[in-house]
Formats: C-alpha cells, structure tokens, sequence
C-alpha cells in the first residue's frame, strides 16, 4: 500500500483524505482569514473523494489570503504532486522550507517530484539530506523508502554512463542519436534557431531536447522564451515553471515568466513573481531589468488597492436663496 506524507506523519493512501481532514480541523480554526478557512475546508471535503486537483486549487485560496500558512503550504505541496502538478508542488515544499527550516518532511516530497520531472541529481541531493536530517524513530519506514529511492536513482545514473561510454558508435561505428546524444542534436539545433529569430521552428527543436532529456534545465528555459516569443504564452509559463524547478535560485526566468502572467491576465500571480525576482537578482549588470521589475510591482501593488474614497460634492441650490427681510 502506498503511503502518504504529512508532517511527521505517514498514512496509508487510501485513508489519506479523513486522515488529512482530522489532521488540519485545528489549523482551519487557527486561521484569520475566514476566506482561508472556507478554502481550507472544502479542501478537506475535495480530499475525502481523494480530489487532488480541486484540493490544490483550494489550498491556493488558502495560502494567498493566509501566506504564512505553513501546514496550508505543505498540503497544497502535497495535493499538488499527488495531482501531477510536480513543478507547484515543488515551489509549495520550498516554501514550507522557508517557514520552517527545521522540518526534514518536505525534503523527501521534493526528492519525489524532482524524480518524476527527471532532474535525477536534484533527486538525489534532495533524498540524502532527507536521509541524514530525519533521525525520529517514527520515520524509520520513509526513510527507509528515500534509501531505496537512491538506490534506484544511482543505478539510473550508472546505465546512463553505460549508455553514453558506448553510444559513440555502434555497429561499423554508427553514431547513436537517441536519449542524451539525440536530445544534444535537438537542443542545438533549437538554440540556433532561436538565435536566428526563428522562434516557432525552435520550439518544436526544443520540445524534442527535454522530451529526451528532461532534466536539462537550459533547454526549458530556451524553450519558454521561443514559446513566449510565438505567441504561445500558457506552454511558455509552463517552460518557465519547469525550469524554476530545476534552478529555483537562477532570477532570470521569474522576470520573463512574470511578463507572461501579465500577458496572460493574472497580476497576482505576475506580482509574486516580480517579487521572486527582485529578491533573487544581486548582479549590477541588471540593474535595469531590475527597475522594469520594481515599476511593474508598484505598478500591480496600487492596482490592487481600492480606490480612495472622495468627499461628496455639495450640491448647487436648485432654487435663489430668499431675500433678507426689509430693515424695520
């Protein structure tokens, strides 16, 4: 039976959902936001018919309005992977990690969600701290699986290694274009083409490169910018959301993937990531994309902001004032 983790807790799968709703009943309490603590709980009401995706979107509600949520970061993380959203799940576990740094759990779901995406040495960095930081008798059985998930991971890398030292040639001495070899051919190729200003031909270059290479993060972000510069603005935040995965301290795609959530029409979500970027750039040769970064949060922040109210107007007599009485 497979297992899910919570916060020094593990559950059989399919109980998960009551387990989770026991779980965050006093967190839904705990909360100010009462809009958080509805989304909380029909995030507990999605979770009971294990509706993962509706839960994720729940638990966006509930961290937006509450953000130093933590528990609302680590189920939304949770929730997230178990939809298939490894890229959200990701960024929620990291930002779990902010709020509590001490805490090993997410550690062992980021080492899941990076495997899934194949970034198998993020996979392996992430599974060994998780290995060497959870020492409670309670996690014996996780920490047991993260051993085994190393293990699968360091075959992997060695049949890798196989395949690259003998697939310089083959049979007469034929080059070998599949896997690595072929997703390096790709990757190139798409380079050129977006060099070339060629950007609609490069994205399909580069959707070939990280389907044979998924973990190579240089590829997702070439292929986020040709796909932002076709027009093509949802795959183009998709592409820059994988490459975060993959390099979550490199600034330079949360400024052009905040350019895409303001073409795309969603602020709040292009304010954080103008916020992301801010934070992360320290290099004075950007100093202006830094400021183009910094208006457009001014920008966002007093378009939030409700109007200030006016003072009403005094209205015009709509008749002459009367006559002073004649003097006696």
């Amino acid at each position: 039976m497979s297992e899910v983790r919570v916060p020094g807790r593990a559950f059989p799968a399919a109980a998960v959902a009551l387990t989770v709703l026991l779980a965050t009943a006093g967190a839904a309490r705990a909360q100010k936001s009462p809009t958080a603590q509805a989304a909380l709980l029909r995030a507990q009401h999605d979770l009971l018919t294990s509706d993962f995706t509706d839960a994720a979107a729940e638990m966006e509600t509930a961290v937006r309005f509450e953000p130093r949520f933590a528990f609302g970061w680590y189920l939304l993380a949770s929730t997230s992977r178990r939809a298939g959203n490894y890229d959200r799940a990701v960024a929620a576990y990291r930002r779990y990690l902010e709020l509590r740094p001490a805490e090993p759990d997410p550690l062992f779901g980021i080492g899941l969600s990076l495997e899934a995406v194949g970034d198998l040495e993020g996979a392996r960095a992430s599974f060994e701290k998780y290995v060497e930081r959870d020492t409670r008798p309670s996690s014996a059985e996780f920490v047991s699986m993260a051993k085994t998930h190393l293990a699968n991971l360091q075959s992997a890398k060695a049949g890798h290694a196989t395949t690259a030292n003998s697939g310089a040639g083959g049979a007469g001495g034929a080059i070998v274009t599949t896997g690595a070899g072929g997703a390096t051919a790709h990757a190139t190729a798409g380079t050129e083409l977006v060099v070339e200003h060629k950007s609609a031909a490069a994205v399909g270059e580069l959707q070939t490169a990280v389907k044979d290479a998924p973990g190579d993060a240089a590829s997702w972000y070439k292929l986020a910018f040709a796909l932002r510069q076709s027009g093509q603005l949802a795959e183009s935040a998709k592409a820059y959301q994988r490459y975060i995965t993959l390099k979550p301290d490199d600034p330079d795609p949360y400024y052009g993937l905040g350019q895409v959530q303001l073409a795309l029409n969603r602020p709040d979500d292009a304010l954080a990531t103008f916020r992301a970027y801010v934070k992360l750039e320290h290099r004075q040769s950007e100093q202006r994309w830094l400021a183009k970064a910094r208006a457009e949060i001014t920008r966002l922040q007093a378009a939030r902001k409700p109007p200030a109210p006016t003072e009403p107007k005094a209205l015009a007599p709509t008749t002459a004032p009367p006559s002073p009485a004649p003097a006696k």
